[in-house]
């Protein structure tokens, strides 16, 4: 089944847009003379609000360097989500976890993961995100047991170019860790660019940057 969702994808793509269910219900002008909590102003991150209150965590869906990564519910919404959630993020820690909020809020594209909700909470980071049942290329081959064939790589890589033609062209970001880890799928075969988290964000297109950033193989 996973397969053959890989072929009838490019007849049922969605645009994934924010929806009005979506806006945040918090304070996003949040002031204060910390400078954490300048970074949180007009960004969709609550501060001192509990995200259990409105998602419930299921299931632990992977483990990372930066935290866990949990099957979450929301029940209002009617709407799964993965949680990632980075434990003992300090005040100080804070601006190098929020770089991958900061450009999922302002993407809308159907080829990059959705963003829907972000909460720092008792020195706990929760961001959480568009759920993608068939998970990350590299677990399927795994399970597979082999990789896939040239129609299915063929498919995938024009997904991924073009999320990053909209990365570089409209938002001025580079992802910088583009590997088969951060390819996802979504119940009807639609490939999803995911984890921002060592991204850049440039001033104007065609940037140079200086720094080697990624994963070494």
């Amino acid at each position: 089944m996973l397969i053959k969702t890989l072929y009838i994808a490019p007849n049922t793509k969605t645009l994934y847009r924010k929806s009005e269910r979506n806006t945040p219900i918090g304070d996003d002008t949040y002031h204060s003379k910390n400078s954490s909590d300048n970074l949180l102003k007009k960004r969709r991150l609550y501060k001192e609000q509990s995200p259990l209150i409105e998602w419930k965590l299921i299931k632990e869906l992977g483990d990372g360097a930066f935290g866990k990564v949990y099957q979450a519910f929301n029940e209002q919404r009617k709407e799964h989500a993965a949680a990632k959630i980075i434990e003992d993020c300090t005040d100080d820690e804070l601006p190098e976890h929020t770089i991958e909020i900061d450009i999922l809020s302002e993407c809308n594209h159907q080829n990059i993961i959705g963003f829907y909700d972000s909460y720092y909470h008792e020195k706990k980071l929760y961001i959480f995100l568009e759920y993608c049942t068939y998970g990350a290329v590299d677990n399927i081959m795994t399970t597979l047991e082999h990789g896939l064939d040239e129609k299915q790589i063929c498919f995938i890589g024009y997904e991924i170019l073009e999320a990053l033609d909209y990365l570089h062209t409209h938002q001025f970001v580079i992802h910088r860790d583009v590997k088969a880890s951060n390819i996802l799928l979504t119940q009807t075969g639609q490939v999803k660019l995911a984890d921002f988290g060592v991204s850049a964000k440039n001033s104007y297109q065609d940037q140079k940057r200086n720094e080697y950033i990624g994963t070494v193989y």
